[in-house]
């Protein structure tokens, strides 16, 4: 028999516990619907249950990735760009790598960056004489 795994009670708001029994163990996923199955792949059976329980009837829809999390894949770059130097080289491809998108991508935020940096410079203070 499976050990019981104490988890936050989503009814009582943290105020109880429950356990999960081995019950879980006997689910397939292949026996889950469509959604089901596709969460369990990815983050496991019991955060799947968990999910489940505490979201009960409210319909999610996931945007991919790129659209939801762009902004603070710009910023990290801009901020990894702006404090590479001789020590710590910025290097794109090992970037895009890293953060899913496409060295290119990598390339368009640097040169983004550079050309609002220029235009900055020429309208500074000492420019404007």
């Amino acid at each position: 028999m499976t050990p019981a795994t104490e988890h936050v009670c989503p009814l009582c708001h943290g105020a109880g516990k429950f356990s999960l029994v081995g019950w879980i163990a006997r689910i397939r996923i292949e026996q889950l619907p469509e959604d089901y199955q596709l969460l369990a792949r990815v983050i496991g059976l019991e955060l799947t249950v968990k999910l489940a329980r505490e979201l009960k009837s409210v319909h999610l829809y996931l945007m991919k990735p790129d659209n939801v999390f762009k902004a603070a894949i710009i910023a990290e770059i801009k901020e990894r760009y702006a404090t590479s130097g001789p020590e710590q080289l910025f290097k794109p491809r090992l970037i895009a790598l890293e953060m899913g998108v496409s060295e290119r991508f990598v390339y368009d935020i640097i040169a983004d960056k550079q050309d609002r940096d220029r235009q900055l410079e020429m309208f500074s203070a000492e420019n404007c004489d």
